[in-house]
């Protein structure tokens, strides 16, 4: 039997052939990839897609202020607010707890909304608690503010313990005053695929868990426990769940 010895030489342009297409072929792997980390809580293949910490008001404010591209910001910390904080200019902001149960507090100041979404801003709750340290006409506030052409996402975590904002006052009903929207006041999409929305409160007006006038769609999750009082001389108030003047 002959032993046969079969020599391949291959000629330099094939070679490079060869390399371009595994260059191109880890490129695409690399591309595909949603989150690749190493070392890192942020990926350098993700582009556009950056993730901060923050443990108190100050830190939070800055990273929603400098915030480029959708940004989720990670809570290690119950964060009380002097002020309403507001999502705007085009912002793409996610807000999520370190911890998978026992989600930490977003508190909010007294008297006003704890989150407003503004100027074609996008939130998303994805694990932390939206709150007031006091229900009521005037201590409490609105849990989400959603202005028209702003979206909120709920995808975990909770809206709860929130008073409607105050939203007149005077004018034909002499003294009067009412609130609406307790957990969240939507004038513009509303998508709800997970959470709880409860134990909110509308003292005077519609709505204690949701006021739609936008749009709002239910994928999951529960609204439960929520309160909105009637006003039988004036003829007004309701709907402690879910107030609809908008689209369901």
């Amino acid at each position: 039997m002959m032993d046969v010895k079969v020599k391949f030489n291959l000629h330099p342009h094939y070679i490079r052939k060869v390399l371009l297409f595994v260059s191109l072929l880890l490129a695409i792997v690399l591309a595909s990839s949603s989150c690749i980390s190493v070392f890192s809580d942020v990926s350098p293949f993700c582009a556009g897609v950056s993730n901060k910490v923050v443990s108190n008001e100050t830190e939070l404010r800055n990273a929603i202020d400098n915030a480029v591209g959708s940004t989720t910001i990670t809570l290690n910390n119950d964060i009380t607010l002097l002020a309403t904080l507001v999502i705007s200019a085009n912002k793409d902001i996610t807000l999520m707890s370190n911890r998978a149960t026992e989600f930490h507090k977003l508190i909010g100041a007294s008297g006003v909304a704890t989150l407003i979404v503004k100027d074609s801003g996008i939130l998303t709750l994805d694990g932390i608690i939206v709150t007031h340290a006091i229900k009521g006409l005037y201590e409490g506030g609105c849990g989400v503010i959603v202005d028209a052409k702003d979206k909120l996402i709920l995808y975990n975590g909770e809206i709860s313990g929130n008073s409607g904002a105050i939203i007149f006052t005077g004018g034909t009903f002499t003294g009067g005053i009412y609130s609406e929207g307790g957990g969240v006041y939507n004038n513009g999409i509303f998508e709800m695929y997970g959470g709880k929305i409860s134990n909110n409160e509308s003292p005077f007006g519609f709505g204690g868990g949701v006021c739609n006038n936008g749009i709002f769609t239910m994928f999951g999750g529960e609204i439960m426990d929520n309160k909105a009082y009637y006003d039988s001389t004036m003829g007004y108030g309701g709907r402690g769940g879910v107030y609809n003047c908008g689209s369901l």
